[in-house]
């Protein structure tokens, strides 16, 4: 066994081979929402990649070289390996080779008679991160907890994974340690400038969340009159994907440049539109205030803190922000509401006084609505991937193989009533994707809600002489 190095310093040793890291302020608001492993769970984050390898290689030679390559993400990435519990997540560094072998019988698994959406409607939680490989389909499925990925993490991930599998690497016991990362908390300065200053800047960001009369929500009205937000039923995963062809794909791009548009915003004013017209729709009060989270990569601002020879392997994980935002559109164009969420989605994080400070009590303060369960709410929540090209390649080639990406995935879990609702660009396409429990909404009235989304945003860049309406 090698000389091990040493992990980063907030890992702390328990034993001969334990180690254990105190939750960051986001893992910690997903710890203590988790359940069991065997069961369903909120949050669960998902990813899949459709692969095919160049060459006449047999189905079992495929998964040998899959399985190599998992094996060394675990010494690269071992936060993979690590397990959730309680308030901080647990490694156990491997003595020998078999140790790791028998994490890859367990964490490495061939469904020879099953697809993606098979896998994802009967998803529960797994101890550990899990990668599926489903060779008569030619696609791979990885699952995890959000404390191990987030959907930046997920992306570092995939492309590191293809790169070892093209360009394999000598593994040595002993090395994994020094390949454990830090947290959020130790890569930004949450130190407070003044005592309390965080807390108080924590509620009042809060407050983007509160909508009480005057306001009221702009929400999914759900038809499935029969089923309760908030009732405890058992969940059924479910996704609805809809593909912008490319040539839609170009035109609402230029269009987003053309008037110096952040995509993401006029996709978010989309949706809170979309969500008045099913309020419209179902004759029900048309809301005032959309209030939801919007998600950061705080890894653009590690900088000067990211500096510990682990610190590199910090982009494999979850280091995201969430921070509240309230859009009032009533009286008010498309475009100026796009505007307005184009400043919120450019703010430079660290511009703002004591907002790496506010970020814990944040968290925490979102977490007591969770407390009970999922809450009994029904507005769409947003999440960007961006351009995923900019880190999955269409191929990877290397002395051991070469392969080629097509079809990519990105989800999470949504036991509750809300929609979990995704855009990104992949290989020219812009792609709308939703997860959410099929107790509450049918897979058509999703369909017609990306529909309708597509239809704001083409209509509010004016764009539909052009690309048409396909308004239903």
């Amino acid at each position: 066994m090698a000389h091990s190095q040493e992990p980063h310093p907030s890992w702390k040793r328990v034993s001969e081979r334990n180690w254990e890291q105190a939750y960051g302020f986001q893992d910690a608001f997903y710890g203590r929402i988790v359940g069991k492993a065997g069961e369903s769970a909120l949050f669960l984050v998902a990813s899949s990649m459709s692969i095919r390898f160049a060459g006449n290689i047999s189905e079992d030679e495929q998964a040998m070289r899959l399985r190599n390559a998992w094996i060394q993400m675990r010494f690269s990435y071992p936060i993979i390996a690590s397990v959730a519990h309680g308030n901080k997540r647990v490694y156990q560094s491997p003595l020998e080779m078999t140790d790791v072998h028998d994490w890859a019988a367990r964490t490495f698994r061939i469904m020879g008679n099953t697809t993606i959406t098979d896998i994802w409607h009967n998803l529960v939680k797994t101890e550990q991160p899990t990668m599926h490989f489903l060779p008569k389909t030619h696609e791979l499925f990885l699952q995890a907890e959000h404390t191990h990925f987030d959907g930046r993490g997920g992306l570092h991930f995939w492309d590191e994974y293809f790169t070892l599998l093209v360009n394999p690497k000598q593994v040595t016991l002993g090395q994994d340690l020094g390949n454990l990362p830090g947290r959020s908390d130790d890569y930004v300065n949450m130190k407070e400038r003044s005592p309390g200053r965080g807390v108080d800047l924590a509620t009042h960001m809060l407050q983007a969340l509160d909508v009480s009369p005057p306001e009221t929500p702009i929400s999914y009205h759900l038809t499935k009159t029969n089923k309760v937000p908030g009732h405890l039923l058992p969940p059924v995963n479910s996704r609805a994907t809809f593909n912008f062809s490319s040539r839609d794909t170009s035109r609402i791009n230029d269009a987003c440049k053309d008037r110096n548009l952040s995509l993401v915003a006029v996709w978010h004013t989309a949706v809170v539109l979309a969500s008045q017209d099913v309020q419209r729709d179902a004759n029900a009060e048309l809301g005032s205030a959309y209030s939801t989270c919007a998600n950061f990569d705080l890894r653009r601002y590690f900088k000067d803190n990211h500096c510990q020879d682990s610190d590199k392997r910090a982009y494999i994980g979850n280091f995201h922000c969430v921070l509240p935002y309230k859009v009032k559109p009533n009286g008010r164009t498309f475009l100026e509401v796009a505007q307005d969420l184009t400043s919120f989605y450019r703010l430079g994080l660290q511009d703002q006084p004591d907002i790496w400070a506010a970020l814990r009590p944040m968290m925490e303060g979102i977490g007591g609505s969770f407390s009970d369960g999922p809450p009994a709410d029904t507005t769409p929540a947003v999440s960007s991937l961006g351009v995923l090209d900019h880190f999955v390649k269409r191929n990877y080639s290397g002395p051991a193989c070469e392969c080629y990406i097509g079809d990519a995935w990105f989800g999470v879990t949504a036991t509750g009533s809300w929609m979990e609702s995704f855009i990104w660009q992949f290989q020219g396409s812009l792609v709308l994707n939703s997860c959410f429990n099929r107790i509450y909404y049918l897979d058509e009235e999703v369909d017609a809600f990306h529909s309708r989304v597509r239809n704001h945003m083409i209509q509010g860049l004016g764009l539909s002489n052009i690309l048409g309406d396909s308004r239903l």
